[in-house]
């Protein structure tokens, strides 16, 4: 089983990718032996025209302004994500503050 690292970057494939390019791993390391990952999409701009302040994070990936679309956090089976393409550690503060936002209002 391909272990995946929180914050790590998968790119989409297919049709889906012209809603959002890249997927993030949001799940928790300790948790690899589940048959899903969570995961939120990173979305072009324009398909958010009203980003929601502290929800919906603004981020810089591969030279491309994408927006974690955090109110579309779904759990994907782990055979659907291939390699990793990067990270989003970087952000992991602002990240965790739109999970919380999205589950506690806070």
């Amino acid at each position: 089983m391909t272990l995946y690292t929180q914050f790590d970057v998968h790119a989409v494939r297919g049709d889906a990718a012209r809603l959002a390019p890249f997927v993030l791993v949001v799940q928790a390391n300790v948790l690899s032996s589940l048959k899903t990952v969570v995961v939120i999409p990173l979305q072009r701009p324009e398909m958010l025209p009203s980003p929601i302040d502290g929800l919906h994070v603004p981020v810089m990936f591969n030279g491309d302004a994408l927006i974690v679309a955090t109110e579309h956090l779904v759990a994907l089976p782990r055979t659907m994500l291939g390699k990793s393409v990067g990270s989003l550690a970087v952000d992991e503060y602002a990240i965790k503050r739109a999970i919380d936002i999205l589950f506690f209002g806070i």
